[in-house]
């Protein structure tokens, strides 16, 4: 399966913006509409595992909170690629408007 993978700089300490990803409880959902369902998170110390089902396509992957980036991976089927740009650009912007200081 493909991988989608991007980065957001931030500014923040890493305890900041895992806090704010925190209380930012539908950060997928709010990035990519009411399209997605069943997103299971757990948070490992700065690491986020989600998955998810979205227009019908499981998706599963990481958001990894390093000391000047957010780091976001994630495994999507084939059909998903079509639609990356789109996804990427959603994502990234939830991620720079919550991560501003």
């Amino acid at each position: 399966m493909p991988t989608l993978s991007f980065a957001v700089d931030h500014t923040l300490s890493q305890d900041e913006v895992i806090s704010r990803l925190k209380n930012e409880s539908d950060v997928l959902r709010g990035a990519l509409d009411s399209h997605v369902q069943g997103v299971e998170e757990v948070w490992q110390d700065h690491e986020l595992q989600f998955r998810f089902t979205a227009f019908g396509m499981a998706v599963k992957g990481e958001l990894r909170v390093e000391p000047t980036e957010v780091r976001t991976t994630a495994v999507v089927p084939l059909a998903a690629m079509l639609f990356k740009g789109t996804i990427e650009e959603k994502v990234r912007s939830r991620l720079v408007e919550l991560l501003k200081p």
